[in-house]
């Protein structure tokens, strides 16, 4: 997965995020410090500021892919987390959450139907009205289902 061109990045980090109040405190696959996620930092950044991945490569048409992932979401400023389905004529959006979820990881899925040309996948995360949001996805997996 890489960062869209113009967005934000979402950043690569283990144990607790550098915020007080928000974010994980350990990555989701091992639940201690030695694991590493994903995730958007909120301090220092714009209300709305929308942090980015999106797969390097498209998927081929006419096959069904699935998007597996595990989120964090606490904090009491906290923003949206969105999975963008894109081809070459439409973009679909998906929410996943939006505001504080609780320090527990939470899984989401989703099943997209063939499509007539290629797809790409897009986590997309924004920031929410202060800095108390700083969201977390780990173990990602896209594939052909």
């Amino acid at each position: 997965m890489k960062t869209a061109i113009g967005a934000m990045a979402f950043t690569r980090e283990k144990g607790e995020t550098l915020s007080l109040e928000t974010g994980c405190s350990a990555d989701h696959t091992i639940g201690d410090n030695d694991g590493y996620y994903m995730y958007l930092e909120a301090t220092g950044v714009a209300q709305g500021a929308r942090h980015v991945l999106e797969t390097a490569t498209p998927f081929p048409a006419e096959v069904p892919v699935c998007v597996e992932l595990w989120y964090n979401m606490e904090g009491t400023e906290m923003g949206s987390l969105y999975v963008d389905i894109k081809n070459s004529t439409d973009v679909t959006s998906t929410l996943v959450a939006s505001g504080q979820q609780g320090f527990d990881w939470h899984n989401f899925t989703i099943a997209v139907p063939p499509q007539q040309s290629e797809v790409w996948v897009t986590i997309n995360g924004y920031r929410g009205v202060g800095p108390r949001s700083d969201i977390c996805i780990d173990d990602i997996i896209i594939y052909i289902c």
